[in-house]
């Protein structure tokens, strides 16, 4: 059948527009596999296949609670769905058991996968359980996908770093954008209250994410009380 996957846990809702995009825009089949139709650590929003501008396609798996906010997903299927309907690409959200089935589809069937990350060397120190052995089979992935997709700077050193020595694949980056105006309609829209609320606050800060220590919210606090004490704002 050919075509690209995408491969990700679960739709943030923030991805929605952008996936709805390429799947408008490309001149091949493009589809979004999830292969954890609820996942136990993230907030409980799962949209319906048919409720999306773009080809959904749903694995069955196991997800296994690991810590706080930490979850291992095995999705059951997802490599002999690879073998029977051959995608040319294939995108891994990130590093994930996943990840390592599609390097499997990839070696057997001879076709290209990618790795798009978001990981930052800042962020694999805050979660170091059995970091040596997560380094180790990151860095086999790594050698082995053909192009990356990182999110910033910082995301694209970590991958070097996993990188053999004088490896040069393709990169590619994607920023962690929000269509601000998808997203302010709404809030408008739901009455008077939240335009006088916006109007009357001088500074606001949102935070989308999973609330754990993964997720540095305390370093991102202390940033901003630095930033207004230096600046003289109350």
């Amino acid at each position: 059948m050919g075509g690209v996957w995408l491969i990700q846990h679960v739709i943030a809702p923030y991805r929605v527009p952008l996936f709805g995009e390429i799947a408008q825009r490309a001149d091949f089949d493009f589809s979004v596999v999830l292969t954890a139709a609820k996942c136990a650590d993230r907030p409980d929003w799962h949209p319906k296949p048919q409720e999306v501008p773009f080809n959904v396609l749903v694995m069955k798996g196991l997800n296994l609670a690991v810590s706080p906010g930490r979850s291992v997903v095995v999705p059951f299927g997802l490599l002999s769905s690879l073998v029977r309907r051959r995608p040319d690409v294939v995108i891994c959200g990130g590093f994930s058991f996943a990840t390592l089935l599609v390097c499997l589809y990839a070696k057997l069937c001879r076709k290209k996968y990618i790795v798009w990350s978001e990981a930052t060397a800042i962020s694999e120190r805050v979660s170091q359980r059995n970091g040596w052995l997560r380094t180790r089979l990151r860095r086999m992935l790594a050698a082995r996908a053909d192009a990356f997709v990182d999110a910033g700077t910082l995301a694209r050193d970590y991958l070097v770093f996993l990188l053999p020595k004088g490896a040069a694949p393709a990169f590619f980056r994607s920023y962690n954008c929000v269509d601000e105006a998808t997203f302010t309609a709404r809030l408008e829209s739901e009455g008077p209250g939240c335009a006088n609320a916006r109007e009357e606050t001088s500074r606001r800060i949102l935070f989308v994410g999973t609330l754990n220590d993964r997720k540095g919210i305390p370093m991102l606090l202390n940033v901003y009380e630095d930033v207004l004490a230096n600046s003289g704002a109350g």
